[in-house]
């Protein structure tokens, strides 16, 4: 899957984090890299562009997000996520290594 220049574009124009403008405490943080594959940051940028497809600086949120981006890792836990919102906040989720230190 190759990254469409238009959505990065996009995601390059409009994208302003994760979060929502609307609560009441902000954590400001080191944010996450593009992604660990192309097929992931291609998932992102279209997951972004169908939710907030006016051209407007907006927050996205990560757990939907996360939702529609395939879990693409192999090795032993590559079946047992199916995307990376189960990877990263179901119950059996991996802690992120930035927050490990």
């Amino acid at each position: 899957m190759l990254i469409e220049e238009e959505k990065l574009r996009h995601w390059i124009d409009n994208f302003y984090g994760y979060g929502s403008w609307q609560t009441r405490f902000w954590f400001v943080a080191h944010e996450e890299g593009g992604g660990d594959t192309p097929e992931e940051v291609a998932d992102k940028l279209t997951y972004f562009q169908a939710e907030h497809p006016k051209p407007c600086p907006t927050l996205c949120d990560i757990r939907n997000l996360y939702k529609k981006t395939a879990f693409r890792i192999s090795g032993p836990r590559a079946n047992l996520f199916s995307n990376l919102y189960d990877y990263r906040f179901d119950q059996n989720a991996v802690q992120h290594g930035e927050w490990k230190i």
